[in-house]
């Protein structure tokens, strides 16, 4: 017996390498599972550190500082420490890449010194590595008792000002000197202070308080108008903190026509009881030019009042020493009187705001300010001065105002004009007092442009469901044309046209109540018929406004002739026929009710139809004695036989969409078809799956095996007649040879 060859050392090295490869297989699997549990964990577990960069690395307390952070946990929220503070009005998040950029925080209130600056991710728990930031020492003056403007502090008055230091040494007293200087061309000239400093552990002093001049040095004042500087210093040396304040004549820099003008100057000693003139100047027009005494120095003037037509500019103050010495600094100074703010809102009569009305002012009839009036009926126009104007408001182009009022304007005021414009509101119903909805009201109105040229507008709108038509803010002096037409909107439908002429104020006395139209009642006969064309009695007729909901207007029962009369509104409306029961729609159609009286012949090509179908098998040849089911929605099934044609008869039927079934007997359908019945309709019915064989219903596939069966035998008996035959000649042709 053959034995196969087998080498030892062959085996070996197979063997050897189906252990390499298991081997393989196995890292292969763990490290597969490695790579799948991990691509489940969180991001946040990459343990990379945040990294925070800083835009500048020194400032001082309450500035806002830019930084921008990366790599961390991505879209996770992350925290701003400055030396273990957070400084983050709240936590902020990262974007889908772990980056963001440009996020400030305020440099917290510490003492002078390096800090460091750190980026936390809260999502992973990890922090980055520190950024140093350096807190240097601010200093800060202020005037802390200067009046809001337009008001402002006059001659010899007292000023407060405050200093203040941040990131300083903690708990540390500090001397600084305040300088204030005069105004140029004094400005050389300084009075000093000392100001003492101290303080908190986080290095802040606040609200250390000197007045100027009190405690200042010997001859510092506020004699002189305009601008001081106040100046921080250290051992001679200027350490930036500065600030100005204003010293005014006036008490004010903006004065209202009307308000009283308080002139006050210092410093008038050089003669006792000295005299100066107070001079008030507009464009080299002099106002006023008073002589007045200066007691104990002081010159007051506070009784000139600004005149109400006064005109919007800069008006000049000066007040002068009569026989000595003027001061190095002049006394002259600059106040403002503003153009008159006019607020004008435009109502119509029915007190309603108007938008978009112009809103002209005349002075003298010169026209000086224009504007168009908002959302809310408010216009504004600066006026130069006060006086006596004239108010016009002008609507839409027209020639005529629909308001003139005039008014005597003293300061900043707002007048309300009740404006020749008013909503025409029309109320639509038939002579039975129904509200008609849908109804098209078309509006023509005739006016005056402002070229004093006639102008149309026409303007169409529909009534609610309630009858109610709204065309707001029309022209009271204009003659409208209102025609109401129902739907579908037609010419013939044209029912009612009124007219309103401004001659009469026929629209005034409709302001604030609806203008009737009335639609009139008609009468509709309609006259219904079946195919045949005889009268249907008892029948329901139903008639629906073309625009109106599902609820029919009307719905009445024919009489023994057939006729139905409804009284309904001029319109047009679709009519429907019901049979008896209202199950089945027997026609429907549109009308325009347009007569006093209208007659309307309503005929059913579907009620009392005729029917015939023809059954055919799939030859093509009658069906005769099969049943034949006649189906409709809404009616009685109906089920006949076929004759000897092959036909069934269905007279007298309810048509429209029908469906037939065809059977013999067996209880399902051998044969169905859809048809439209209407009037004497025809129609046939091929049953493809049987055959009609002399009275019986043979099917298809058995017809078929039976006509194969058929020509197989007689195939055969052709062929054993043929052998027989020359079977036959053989034997005969044999017996002649012998």
């Amino acid at each position: 017996m053959f034995k196969p060859w087998h080498n030892p050392e062959e085996g070996k090295c197979v063997h050897t390498f189906i252990k390499a490869r298991r081997f393989a297989t196995i890292i292969l699997i763990i490290l597969s599972v490695t790579l799948g549990i991990f691509s489940f964990l969180p991001r946040a577990l990459a343990l990379v550190h945040p990294v925070l960069t800083i835009t500048r690395n020194e400032g001082y307390v309450g500035e806002t500082v830019t930084v921008n952070g990366s790599s961390l946990t991505h879209g996770g929220k992350y925290a701003i420490f400055f030396d273990n503070i957070s400084v983050l009005t709240q936590n902020k998040t990262a974007n889908d890449a772990g980056n963001f950029t440009d996020t400030t925080f305020v440099v917290p209130p510490e003492a002078n010194g390096t800090y460091e600056v750190k980026l936390y991710d809260i999502s992973s728990g990890n922090m980055s590595s520190p950024v140093n930031f350096t807190i240097e020492t601010a200093y800060y003056v202020r005037a802390i008792n200067i009046p809001a403007q337009p008001n402002q502090l006059q001659e010899g008055a007292q000023v407060e000002i405050q200093a203040n230091m941040t990131g300083g040494d903690a708990s540390t007293n500090y001397s600084r000197t305040i300088r204030v200087y005069l105004p140029s061309p004094a400005n050389s000239t300084y009075y000093n202070a000392t100001v003492a400093l101290s303080t908190n552990q986080n290095g802040t002093a606040s609200n250390s308080t000197l007045v100027y001049p009190g405690d200042f040095t010997n001859g510092a004042h506020t004699n002189y108008t305009g601008t001081y500087q106040i100046r921080l210093y250290s051992n001679a040396t200027n350490i930036g903190a500065k600030a100005p304040f204003v010293i005014g004549l006036t008490n004010a820099t903006l004065y209202q026509r009307l308000d009283f003008v308080d002139i006050k100057a210092t410093n008038y000693t050089a003669v006792a009881n000295e005299n100066a003139t107070v001079i008030i100047k507009f464009s080299n027009e002099t106002l006023v030019s008073r002589k007045i005494q200066a007691l104990y120095g002081t010159v007051t003037f506070d009784t000139w009042q600004v005149p109400v037509n006064s005109s919007e500019g800069s008006y000049m103050v000066t007040v002068t020493a009569i026989g000595s010495v003027n001061k190095t600094v002049p006394d002259t100074q600059n106040f403002t009187v503003p153009g008159v703010l006019l607020n004008i809102k435009t109502i119509n009569l029915n007190g309603a705001n108007v938008t978009g009305v112009s809103t002209t002012v005349y002075e003298n009839e010169t026209l000086v300010a224009r504007s168009s009036t908002n959302s809310s009926g408010w216009a504004t126009s600066t006026l130069t001065r006060g006086g006596n104007y004239t108010l016009k408001a002008f609507w839409e182009g027209a020639f005529n105002p629909v308001n003139t009022t005039n008014v005597f304007v003293e300061k900043n005021s707002s007048w309300i004009l009740r404006c020749q414009i008013a909503d025409l509101e029309f109320i639509v119903k038939d002579s039975a007092n129904r509200t008609l909805p849908l109804v098209l009201l078309n509006v023509t109105a005739t006016y005056l442009t402002s070229e004093n040229v006639s102008e149309t507008a026409i303007e169409d709108n529909l009534t609610s469901t309630g009858g109610e038509g709204i065309f707001s803010n029309q022209l009271v002096m204009a003659n409208y044309t209102i025609r109401a037409y129902r739907a579908p909107y037609q010419a013939q439908l044209l029912f009612n046209t009124t007219k309103l002429f401004a001659n009469n104020s026929s629209i005034a006395q409709f302001v604030n109540q609806s203008i009737p139209i009335i639609c009139p009642l008609l009468s509709l006969t309609v006259h219904a018929e079946d195919a045949k064309n005889a009268p249907l009695a008892g029948y329901p007729v139903q008639i629906y406004e073309f625009a109106g909901g599902p609820y029919p207007l009307g719905n009445e029962t024919t009489d023994a002739s057939g006729n139905v009369t409804f009284t309904a509104s001029l319109g047009e409306y679709q009519v429907r026929l019901y049979n008896p029961n209202e199950t089945i729609l027997l026609n429907e159609t549109y009308y325009n009710l347009v007569n006093a009286s209208a007659f309307f012949l309503m005929r059913s090509s579907i009620c009392h139809a005729n029917l015939s179908v023809t059954v055919l098998d799939y030859l093509g040849l009658p069906m005769s004695n099969v049943e034949v089911e006649l189906e409709r929605d809404g009616a009685a099934t109906v089920t006949l036989k076929t004759n000897e044609k092959g036909v069934a008869f269905f007279n007298g039927i309810i048509g429209g969409n029908c469906f037939i079934s065809i059977s013999a007997g067996t209880g399902s359908p051998i044969g169905t078809a859809n048809v439209f019945v209407e009037g004497n309709s025809a129609t046939t019915v091929t049953v493809g799956g049987y055959v009609s064989v002399f009275g019986l219903l043979v099917g298809t596939s058995q017809f078929a095996v039976i006509l194969t069966f058929i020509v197989f035998i007689v195939l055969l008996l052709f062929f054993l007649f043929y052998r027989r035959r020359s079977q036959v000649q053989k034997e005969k042709k044999t017996e002649t040879e012998s």
